[in-house]
């Protein structure tokens, strides 16, 4: 299930970006792209934050 879904969230980042980029699927992580390694996560908010 974490496979599938890595690789669905990867397809929204690429098109969020409007370009390819190239995903490890093994470490869940962007090759040699910062800007869509951004995109992995948000900050969290208030009452989740520790």
């Amino acid at each position: 299930m974490l496979r599938s879904m890595s690789i669905c969230l990867a397809a929204d980042i690429c098109g969020q970006l409007k370009r390819n980029v190239k995903f490890d699927l093994n470490k869940a992580e962007f090759i040699d792209d910062p800007e869509a390694g951004k995109l992995r996560s948000r900050a969290m908010r208030p009452p989740y934050t520790v």
